[in-house]
């Protein structure tokens, strides 16, 4: 049982980052699946080791030191955590997913680095990172609350995300499938991004130059005035300052943020669909606003 709670957080992190880059590729192939099914799936193809783990009832946290997470396929995914620490609220419900569920990973450094290209590519040989998820689900509200997900590590930076959608309804029988069609029938409440770098735009530079054979302030240069060129021909006033920002973050590395706070809740659906964003525009409902600092 203690292994399905570790699955569940880990699995957790790995479907909002699925909802994030597109679930439909991964409903194509799994779409069948219930969310519990889809849980047992993802943990029969881990292998999950930990030298200790240890409860604390009075915070309802267990914590799990020295994990090994160990994917059965691809080794080059391999996993070492140093302490993980998880904390579940179970949902009203029998067949309700859980109410709340946190989790904070300390000391996640990729096994072998050097197997996966993009890391190589950046210099990461010893990259080490920390990860927090806090998740609200409310069955009788329809909402969803991701209060938190973040990543940060030395070298590369810190990304940290907040997001809240409504008349969303998920359970443990809910189809992967169906999951995404709820999903675009969900509206947009509110959403927070920030990133804020910590040499990455610099080892991307450096990366770029080695494979264009140019030297990286020359680079640099071209890339920061070509957005600002794109910048100044852009009609749509948001997405000119968002190149603008984008120029001057990668010329003056520190924060970068997007805040979107619709006046309404905005379908997800009305805005995956909307003509603005098929031409490469963020809808103006979404109040967007980006800066960098």
């Amino acid at each position: 049982m203690k292994k399905w709670l570790i699955i569940i957080g880990i699995g957790a992190l790995c479907l909002v980052v699925g909802l994030v880059i597109g679930l439909k590729v991964f409903t194509k192939h799994m779409g069948r699946m219930t969310v519990e099914e889809a849980v047992h799936f993802l943990g029969g193809h881990l292998r999950i080791e930990y030298a200790q783990k240890s409860d604390n009832p009075a915070a309802g946290t267990i914590k799990y030191n020295n994990l090994k997470i160990r994917p059965k396929i691809h080794s080059r995914f391999d996993l070492d955590i140093e302490e993980c620490v998880l904390a579940l609220t179970p949902g009203p419900g029998p067949r309700d997913l859980p109410q709340r569920l946190k989790a904070r990973l300390s000391g996640i450094r990729p096994v072998n680095p050097e197997k996966v290209e993009s890391l190589a590519a950046l210099g990461y040989d010893d990259l080490v990172l920390e990860a927090d998820l806090d998740l609200e689900i409310w069955p009788d509200k329809k909402r969803i609350t991701l209060r938190q997900i973040s990543l940060n590590g030395d070298g590369a930076g810190s990304l940290f995300g907040h997001l809240a959608l409504s008349g969303m309804e998920l359970d443990l029988d809910t189809t992967l499938a169906q999951a995404r069609e709820k999903l675009l029938q969900a509206s947009l409440v509110m959403m927070d991004l920030e990133y804020s770098d910590d040499s990455l735009v610099e080892r991307l530079v450096k990366a770029r130059a080695a494979e264009v054979e140019k030297s990286p302030e020359e680079v640099l240069e071209e890339a920061v005035a070509h957005l600002r060129e794109r910048s100044g021909e852009e009609e749509d006033a948001i997405k000119a300052r968002a190149l603008a920002v984008l120029a001057e973050f990668i010329r003056n590395p520190g924060t970068v943020s997007a805040r979107a706070r619709p006046p309404e809740p905005v379908p997800l659906a009305r805005i995956w669909e909307s003509k603005e964003l098929s031409s490469g525009e963020w809808p103006r409902e979404l109040n967007l606003v980006i800066e960098a600092e």
